[in-house]
């Protein structure tokens, strides 16, 4: 519509001097539409890929703690938590759950410092803007850092022991800081806590992937 507009009022200008007035603002109001939609789609867009590609960094997170978990034969762990830096990003830890040795050897880890952080996704901006929960659960803390963990023993089974599991879901809710309404894209990774300790991952509207967690880092 907009570029037939455009081709008639210069077809027009052939035989007319100039445009008119009406003619003029027309042209502007129309473009600022698409302008504005455009920078919508652009919006929606940004906020899809961001909240792929932490569902992916969670998924392979908890992947590769349950792979470690089997082959060293000792509790693995994946813990995510916003950067108390300052920074805010969210990060995601995979580390041994337990302290390895030491007056402590053997008792769940609470060294959070520790625990090998890493932003969930590369461009630290798009991290700031990603929200974690845990399904119909509230967020516990660490010395005195809010964590959200995903546990398992020497075997790789899904592990709901340990003084940051307060959950019995097995889900991890992912959403876009600033998405809302019909915009709103969840996505969720789910542990199963069964012996085959399956890990899948769930678009909104899937498995029970819905906006039900009270309580994001």
């Amino acid at each position: 519509m907009f570029s037939l507009l455009v081709r008639k009022l210069f077809n027009k200008s052939k035989t007319v001097s100039g445009f008119t007035l009406i003619e003029l603002l027309a042209v502007i109001v129309i473009a600022g539409i698409l302008a504005a939609i455009s920078a919508q789609s652009f919006e929606a867009l940004q906020n899809t890929r961001r909240i792929n590609a932490a569902q992916g960094e969670l998924f392979n997170a908890i992947k590769q703690a349950q792979s470690r978990a089997k082959k060293d034969k000792i509790s693995y762990q994946v813990s995510i938590r916003r950067n108390p830096a300052g920074d805010g990003e969210i990060q995601v830890g995979v580390h041994n759950a337990k302290f390895p040795s030491g007056p402590n050897a053997g008792k769940d880890r609470d060294d959070v410092d520790n625990w090998s952080w890493r932003p969930i996704v590369s461009d630290i901006r798009d991290s700031q803007r990603v929200l974690v929960g845990a399904v119909n659960s509230q967020v516990k803390k660490i010395s005195e850092q809010r964590v959200i963990c995903v546990k398992f023993d020497s075997k790789g089974n899904y592990d709901l022991t340990g003084h940051c599991i307060n959950f019995t879901d097995t889900y991890v809710v992912i959403k876009g800081e600033r998405s809302s309404g019909t915009n709103q894209k969840l996505r969720c990774v789910r542990v199963a806590s069964s012996l085959i300790g399956g890990i899948t991952s769930f678009k909104q509207g899937e498995a029970s992937c819905n906006d039900t967690s009270k309580d994001y880092l």
